[in-house]
């Protein structure tokens, strides 16, 4: 994969812990890695993987007519459209029912851990899209818990802090992390059957990254953006979506991604910890369980790319009833099922708004 790096950066984070953060760009559009972890080697490895999972979903091995899927459910294989699980952009028909983007994607050296990477980054976006698109806050995690994981932050202080667990399955945990300040914002996402595992997670995504300070003028210079940004977004061109970052680190302000996430503040505290009810079944199992349990379908899909020297899997969760991406203004909460997973009523307040994330 090196002859496809034009450039690798690693710098470290404004936070006490030595958090790094890599980006690491390829020689075409589209093709990069970014990963915020508390330790460089860890660092690396999450870089080198997202610019890895990357690839692949940008090039797939051959020119597809159908993807093989397998439901998850009834243990069945499906044959689905590429466009479904790869992101390819380019074609003719890309358009807003069928655009995607990485939700539902990991890599890992070994098939087991990649197929559970990937069915939490699925839980975890769908999770997300919910809480935001309802404005539902899920529940605050306890500040005992709290104090005890930002130790290793804390030379940086928040002025509004919130960290919730908004999963949408009783079994998983998603920790969705916002720190702000007067001229920086954060935020990160953790997934994990493991409470502080998740915590750890959204932390790391979300300290790791620095970039986010923002100057007065530059603020000032934003809110005029800022007024109408939802307009703007809805009809951007499709093929100019490169990367979330870019919108996310570019555009906004700290009162920006306060108002966005303010909703979270309405949450009451997380009381008990949840029991991991499958611990004894493999990962396989605990999906289907799971997924039952949910009434969820989903397709597992092994992505295969051109390139020969890949050592490790990429992996990929979709459903019919779920979000295909996390990019709001083009999502249409109706039209889906999980959409009233918890809820069974049609109040969308953020329907057709951005959702802040990187």
């Amino acid at each position: 994969m090196t002859e496809l790096i034009k450039k690798l950066r690693i710098s470290n984070s404004i936070f006490e812990k030595d958090t790094s953060t890599i980006k690491i760009d390829g020689f075409f559009n589209a093709l990069l890695g970014v990963a915020n972890k508390l330790t460089l080697p860890d660092c690396l490895k999450s870089g080198i993987g997202e610019f890895t999972e990357r690839y692949i979903e940008l090039h797939p091995s051959n020119k597809l007519k159908k993807v093989a899927a397998l439901n998850i459910v009834d243990n069945k294989i499906n044959f689905i459209d590429p466009q479904k699980v790869y992101l390819l952009r380019d074609t003719e028909n890309c358009n807003i029912n069928s655009f995607i983007d990485s939700s539902g994607t990991a890599y890992f050296t070994n098939v087991e851990d990649a197929i559970k990477k990937a069915f939490f980054e699925f839980i975890e976006r769908q999770s997300l899209v919910y809480s935001f698109l309802r404005e539902w806050p899920g529940k605050k995690i306890n500040k005992g818990v709290i104090h005890n994981q930002l130790k290793p932050y804390s030379k940086f202080k928040f002025s509004c802090l919130m960290i919730n667990d908004i999963s949408i399955i009783k079994d998983i945990y998603v920790i969705l992390f916002v720190g702000i300040n007067r001229n920086s914002y954060n935020v990160g996402l953790g997934t994990d059957f493991n409470l502080l595992t998740a915590i750890n997670n959204a932390l790391a995504e979300g300290m790791g990254n620095s970039p986010f300070y923002v100057s007065d003028n530059e603020i000032e210079k934003r809110n005029k953006l800022l007024n109408t940004l939802d307009y703007h977004l809805k009809y951007i061109d499709l093929q100019s979506i490169e990367s979330y970052s870019m919108i996310f680190s570019n555009w906004l302000t700290p009162k920006y991604i306060l108002k966005k996430f303010n909703y979270l503040n309405k949450a009451s505290v997380l009381e008990n910890k949840k029991e991991d009810s499958y611990v004894s079944l493999s990962i396989i199992e605990k999906i289907k369980r799971i997924s039952m349990e949910n009434s969820i379908k989903p397709y597992l899909t092994f992505l295969n790319g051109k390139s020969e020297n890949i050592r490790g899997t990429v992996m990929h969760f979709s459903a019919k009833e779920a979000y295909p991406h996390i990019f709001t203004p083009f999502i249409n909460p109706n039209n889906y099922k999980i959409s009233y997973l918890l809820h069974s009523n049609n109040n969308f307040p953020n329907k057709y708004k951005y959702l802040p994330f990187p």
